[in-house]
């Protein structure tokens, strides 16, 4: 009997009407259907690696420029010395696939030693076969030349 009573109910507040739904309960109620499930691509797929990566900051006349700021990609930050020369030791980064690593150079010493443009220059990777961790990965020495600004 209560069951005649809710389905009346319902039917005469127009629930049933005004519902799309393909279901109903045990009580003639609607049971509203479920969203669709949304489409997602394939994840991207990202790499972890380890390398070391050493190098020299120059000028365009092959000078060595101190106390540039280096930073990977992954934000792990160095300074060139007074010779210009900077290294990392295993850097551990993330990389979506088909992008490479990159080394940023900025001059954060500003005129005290001249004013430099920034660059970025990406690293090819070569597998290190010297070191007994197989995951280690060395990148070639990088040269890195900066041209003056002009004030």
């Amino acid at each position: 009997m209560k069951t005649n009573f809710y389905r009346r109910l319902i039917s005469l507040l127009g629930f049933a009407t005004v519902c799309s739904c393909s279901q109903t309960d045990e009580y003639g109620c609607p049971i509203p259907d479920p969203p669709p499930m949304p489409e997602y691509g394939p994840a991207p797929i990202e790499t972890y690696e380890i390398f070391s990566v050493k190098g020299k900051v120059v000028d365009t006349d092959g000078n060595p420029i101190p106390y540039i700021s280096v930073t990977t990609r992954g934000g792990e930050h160095t300074a060139t010395d007074t010779e210009g020369d900077f290294a990392f030791e295993r850097v551990i980064e993330v990389r979506p696939e088909g992008n490479p690593h990159t080394l940023h150079f900025a001059d954060v010493d500003g005129p005290a030693n001249g004013s430099f443009e920034e660059a970025t220059v990406a690293l090819t990777l070569h597998e290190e076969t010297s070191t007994p961790e197989a995951d280690d990965f060395v990148a070639e020495e990088v040269t890195v030349t900066l041209k003056r600004t002009t004030e």
